[in-house]
């Protein structure tokens, strides 16, 4: 439709058309808008650049040619082959098994940079070292030999915290460990109010390898339940159970004696998740109201008095560990000659 033959429509009223037809462009339409004056002397197009025109910058250290780029230690003096040959580890699994703390904790002492070999600060984790390197930490040499890895047994009262310092105040339990043990690491932990057997040990990686639960050792409780307890529904834990979106492994239930309401029983588990035993128990109406666990794997409570520690009489052998801890991770069915703790 062109613009000539546009005719807007009378209305009566309030709203009219407010169309109008746009003109046409030509030649001499800009000519009302100003233009700009490139030549100008005092144009900022114009301006020529001079060594003031930016500010000088603040040189940094890597222009001065003097200075010294600091190298990752060790990274040309190791050979990791000939480390490899006498035996060397990672780093962090040294510290471990010298009792300075767990796997991971050492991980993060060797990258807060806590931590010197030979005499060098070091944040390597991939780091080798074997018994003839002096390693020190906060600036305390260690004494880096192989050591004995020992197994403590204590019988746990209720009310003591498995941890070193409770910020609420509370007992601990390495309050009845005497000083003369040394620096020593639990191997898993029990609830405040639940009784009975716990690992020390003087090595972080057995109690790495001891505490996992693909290694397979069985927990052995002693229960006592308030509430009628079936022998179906015990029987049916054999095969595990899940509860709230949580699996839990196979359980083993035996029934002891009866008093009244209450029942005591012997479960068997192999994981021990957070507080496994009172949350299946629990989703069959069945209250714990005592818990004493008296053997983990193949070291038993015995007749050792509560609030008392012993050394185990086991020689630990932390290969027998490992290999037990692959074969429990491998589809092949475990054999029936090996030894069942």
């Amino acid at each position: 439709m062109k613009t000539e033959d546009f005719k807007p429509e009378k209305k009566e009223g309030r709203y009219k058309s407010t169309y109008k037809p746009k003109e046409k462009r030509n030649e001499n339409s800009f000519e009302r808008r100003p233009k700009r004056d490139f030549e100008a002397k005092n144009s900022d197009f114009k301006r020529e650049r001079t060594e003031n025109s930016f500010r000088k910058r603040p040189k940094s250290e890597f222009d001065n040619n003097d200075y010294n780029f600091k190298k990752k230690p060790f990274e040309n003096r190791q050979n990791r082959d000939e480390k490899r040959e006498k035996g060397g580890v990672r780093l962090a699994k040294r510290l471990a098994e010298l009792g300075v703390a767990s796997r991971r904790d050492c991980e993060k002492i060797i990258t807060d940079g806590k931590v010197k070999v030979n005499g060098i600060d070091t944040v390597d984790l991939s780091l080798l070292v074997t018994y003839d390197d002096e390693i020190s930490v906060n600036g305390k040499a260690l004494v880096n030999k192989k050591i004995e890895t020992k197994i403590y047994l204590i019988n746990k009262p209720s009310g003591y915290v498995t941890t070193n310092f409770d910020p609420q105040g509370r007992k601990t339990l390495f309050e009845l460990v005497p000083a003369k043990f040394g620096r020593l690491m639990t191997i898993g932990r029990l609830d405040i109010n639940t009784e009975g057997l716990i690992l020390l040990t003087n090595n972080g990686e057995a109690a790495r390898i001891l505490e996992l639960p693909s290694t397979g050792l069985k927990r052995v409780y002693r229960v006592r339940v308030f509430g009628e307890v079936k022998e179906s529904e015990m029987e049916s834990l054999k095969n595990g159970i899940t509860i709230d979106g949580i699996n839990y492994g196979k359980f083993v239930v035996l029934i002891n004696e009866k008093k009244g309401a209450n029942t005591w029983l012997t479960v068997i588990i192999h994981e021990g998740k957070n507080r496994e035993i009172k949350k299946v128990l629990g989703h069959f109406n069945l209250k714990v109201t005592r818990l004493i666990r008296i053997q983990y794997g193949p070291y038993k409570l015995d007749d050792l008095p509560s609030g008392c520690i012993a050394e185990s009489k086991f020689k630990f052998d932390i290969s027998f560990y490992e290999k037990r801890n692959k074969r429990f991770n491998s589809k092949e069915p475990p054999s029936s000659k090996k030894i069942s703790f």
